[in-house]
């Protein structure tokens, strides 16, 4: 989904068209949610190292605390879920 959604924005941009507001808006849903399975990710690999990641320094460790910093992030923040819906339902109201 990331892929095709920025690769779609991408070659928008290389024919020197500017991008839509779908286009705008998908890019914000593909960020918002590759972060969250990425946070999901980073989880599941703490909960299985136990506190290895927390009491010794640790790639691990520090993902962990990228990952819940990130998942807080305005540019990440659900809401850009809701608030992308406008640009995105007009697209499927054409099917």
């Amino acid at each position: 989904f990331v892929y095709e959604v920025f690769g779609d924005a991408q070659a928008t941009a290389d024919a020197g068209l500017p991008l839509s507001d779908e286009q705008r808006a998908r890019m914000r849903q593909a960020a918002t949610w590759v972060q969250e399975i990425a946070g999901d990710i980073v989880m599941f690999a703490h909960r299985w190292a136990g506190s290895a990641t927390v009491r010794v320094p640790s790639a691990l460790g520090r993902c962990v605390r990228d990952a819940a910093v990130a998942t807080q992030h305005a540019l990440i923040d659900r809401m850009t879920l809701v608030e992308a819906a406008p640009a995105i339902v007009p697209g499927y109201q054409k099917s």
